[in-house]
């Protein structure tokens, strides 16, 4: 075993080069494919010289190259020849209403990776996971508080990478979107990998912003079919991102997830990627069940 462990740290430094020097050669020459893909890619990449560092693992080629259409549009998903929403200046903040969600709301095998204090929650980010709420919901108003991290870490999607999930499965995106392009259906508001938001109003890190987010749930039939799409209308710093937008089924990464029966009272998801740049603090998270007053 010892002979073993010594010949494997020796050969280590130049195994870890040569996987660095495949990334950096994958990357290379998925930048170059994306480049003679479209002007509008060319021109984002040249605008833009540090996004191709977000894609040096080889699972981006797939996503970036070859994930399907999304239905009913000419794009594909995470297609980054897509315009780039606008970006618009932030408005003030809307009061919250709502029952704020303290601790005791959570819950989850990875709760433990989260700090909470000072009305803060805060995840470790040390690896991606997801906690959800104790509480099951369908028609719902959530709306949160939270900070990008100061001064930014990470590009493209490692940037403040988190997510708002419904009924566990329909994401909201949460990311760094301000000055970081990425693909538009993954951009902060976005339904991701399905629609992008009308308009970028991120602040910058370091300061604190306001999303709301109104869902209406999934409803299927006693038969297993989908009666209902969920719909999500999407507010941040006061300007509104989607407009009861249908989601095409399940999030998921590089394609639309298949529709799968499942109950319409679930419990919300809150996301952590696990990036250099996902330590993102959150605060006065209120739920506000639709049709309360």
């Amino acid at each position: 075993m010892f002979q073993i462990g010594m010949l494997l740290a020796s050969a280590l430094p130049a195994l870890l080069l040569s996987v660095a020097a495949t990334a950096v050669a994958d990357g290379t020459a998925l930048t170059d494919a994306l480049r003679q893909r479209d002007p509008a890619i060319a021109g984002l990449i040249d605008a833009n010289p540090g996004m191709a560092a977000g894609w040096q693992e080889p699972f981006w080629r797939d996503a970036l190259l070859d994930a399907p259409l999304i239905p009913g549009t000419r794009w594909r998903v995470h297609d980054l020849a897509r315009p780039q929403p606008p970006v618009v200046a932030p408005r003030a903040c809307q009061p919250s209403s709502g029952r704020r969600l303290g601790p005791q709301d959570w819950q989850g095998a990875q709760l433990p990776l989260w700090t909470f204090a000072n009305g803060e929650m805060i995840p470790s980010g040390q690896s991606a996971n997801r906690i959800e709420t104790k509480a099951s919901v369908a028609d719902v108003e959530v709306s949160l508080e939270f900070m990008m991290p100061a001064p930014p870490a990470g590009v493209f999607q490692q940037r403040g990478n988190s997510g708002l999930f419904f009924q566990q499965r329909y994401e909201v995106q949460i990311l760094d979107s301000h000055d970081n392009p990425t693909y538009p259906d993954g951009q902060m508001g976005a339904l991701y990998g399905q629609a992008p938001p009308l308009a970028n109003a991120s602040r910058p890190p370091g300061q604190w912003q306001c999303l709301r987010v109104r869902f209406r749930a999934a409803r299927f039939r006693k038969d297993g079919g989908l009666r209902s799409p969920p719909r999500a209308t999407v507010t941040l710093n006061g300007v509104v991102l989607q407009r009861q937008q249908a989601f095409l089924g399940p999030t998921a990464f590089a394609r639309i997830g298949a529709w799968e029966p499942h109950a319409t009272r679930l419990p919300l998801v809150l996301q952590d990627h696990g990036d250099a740049g996902g330590r993102i603090r959150f605060r006065n998270i209120r739920v506000r069940q639709l049709g309360e007053r």
